[in-house]
């Protein structure tokens, strides 16, 4: 007599045992039970094995279905990025061995398009439509030290501190220097006007002059004064004077017979010049300090300079700037100074022959107060008054000329500036407008100022810039002088 198998949830004789199935619902109890009770008891079958294991007991994974424990660690591995069950088969391994499903592997690595070395994206660099490690990266391309782009190295252009920028980056602001073949940002490009060639500084600077000092050069200064003037405490000026030519060879000519007159010892003991891009085939003189004494002393070699220089210079817009040192002005002077050129600038047109935006005039002061307040407060080194210089005083507002009189009129109306304003007259003087009747007075009574009465009685004669009541003023001294003298 065969023994019959019993469902234990529903009592039904299982007829083949093939068909039963055993299930622990404990620990310790292991029953006999059909499959459809099993299933509503809450068991499943592992796909892997067979095992029937409670629900809790089982892992449901993708592509693979619920797998008992024992097989779920043999078949899969857990994601390192979202924490899920992946085939093992299935899910992408990185260098350092963990594993990833697809999604969270294509979000977080690619593959690089020339070693297939796998890297996490933030390591690697987009080049185009690909990925590059870092070691492929270095090798084929070069950074733009521009604009930070990765470049072909087959397509990279070495500049000359030895950086190298893409081509997109030298079309737009770079050239090869035509003398060296260095290449350079655009800022540094030195015209030659006569080969029509771009040059970098160092290129250029070698086919001036050797005359010709580059922008930036600043000797030592030498101080000139007359032997009367030793151990006295002397004011010093020095003068910047524009030239501008029609080409280059009149500037080397022009060059040539300055320092031919005006350093006859072969050596930059009066002056030196300057290269100056703001000229027309120009360059700039550069005096060292005189005292007034001294530039009278220097006034014959100077005016044979000037002469010659008529034959070459053209430039209009050229100017002559006139340093005055300030070691001996106070704080009261400066501005006293300062303000006498900001009030009386119609009048001093006369004199410096031009407006010019380099070297426009402040506003006039009101007051005393006010015109402290305007001298210690300087917007620009543009302006008619410079005090940015650590040791000089700038009067920027001079046309250039090779006029003689004209050249040492400026030279004379700066010194007799300097002194009026030192002690011949008061802020509130200066403020109330009757200053400048003082002033000329103060210049045609002194004889250190002669060619600067010169040019003023010629200009005022003419009507130039100013009313001819100044040539009243000028002339009237003079004149009674004369009738005193019969």
């Amino acid at each position: 007599m065969t023994n019959k198998l019993f469902c234990s949830h529903c009592g039904e004789v299982i007829e083949n045992e093939e068909n039963g199935i055993y299930i622990n619902r404990s620990f310790y109890t292991r029953c006999f039970c059909c499959e459809e009770c099993a299933e509503l008891e809450g068991f499943h079958q592992c796909e892997e094995c067979g095992e029937w294991l409670p629900e809790n007991k089982l892992e449901d994974v993708y592509g693979l279905g619920n797998l008992c424990p024992d097989c779920l660690e043999d078949k899969c591995v857990r994601c390192e990025e979202c924490g899920e069950w992946i085939d093992k088969a299935e899910a992408r391994k990185t260098p350092d061995g963990e594993y990833y499903c697809e999604d969270c592997f294509d979000e977080n690595f690619v593959e690089c398009c020339r070693c297939g070395k796998v890297v996490r994206i933030e390591d690697a660099e987009e080049i185009g439509d690909d990925f590059y490690c870092e070691d492929c990266r270095d090798e084929c391309f070069t950074q733009c030290a521009d604009c930070g782009e990765w470049v072909d190295n087959d397509h990279t252009i070495r500049r000359e501190d030895g950086e190298y920028i893409c081509e997109g980056c030298y079309y737009e602001s770079y050239f090869t220097c035509e003398e060296c073949g260095e290449v350079f940002h655009i800022d540094y490009a030195r015209g030659d006007e006569e080969t029509d060639e771009n040059l970098c500084p160092d290129c250029y600077e070698n086919r001036q002059p050797s005359d010709l000092r580059s922008y930036g050069y600043k000797p030592l200064a030498t101080f000139h004064r007359e032997q009367h003037e030793d151990g006295k405490p002397c004011l010093y000026m020095g003068i910047e004077l524009e030239l501008s030519h029609a080409d280059n060879g009149d500037r080397d000519s022009n060059l040539e017979e300055c320092h031919a007159i005006l350093n006859p010892g072969k050596d930059e003991e009066n002056i030196y010049t300057k290269q100056d891009s703001s000229l027309d085939h120009g360059f700039e003189i550069v005096s060292h300090p005189r005292t007034l004494a001294s530039w009278h002393t220097f006034q014959p070699m100077m005016e044979k300079y000037l002469d010659e220089a008529r034959e070459y210079t053209t430039g209009d817009r050229d100017g002559l700037h006139i340093h005055l040192s300030k070691k001996g002005m106070t704080d009261s002077h400066k501005v006293r100074f300062g303000a006498f050129v900001a009030e009386y600038q119609n009048e001093i047109v006369t004199i410096a022959r031009r407006r010019s935006a380099w070297s426009t005039y402040i506003d006039r002061a009101t007051n005393g107060k006010e015109a402290a307040a305007m001298a210690s407060n300087h917007g620009s080194r543009y302006e008619a008054v410079n005090w940015y210089n650590h040791s000089t005083v700038e009067l920027r507002i001079f046309k250039a000329t090779i006029d003689p009189v004209e050249f040492y009129a400026c030279l004379e109306f700066s010194h007799a500036l300097y002194q009026f304003t030192k002690r011949m007259v008061g802020i509130v003087e200066i403020m109330k407008g009757g200053a400048w009747e003082k002033f000329l007075h103060y210049v045609k009574g002194n004889p250190r100022y002669s060619n600067l009465y010169a040019y003023l009685v010629t200009a005022y004669s003419e009507g130039k810039y100013s009313s001819p009541d100044n040539l009243t003023i000028l002339t009237a001294h003079k004149k009674m002088e004369e009738k005193k003298a019969a």
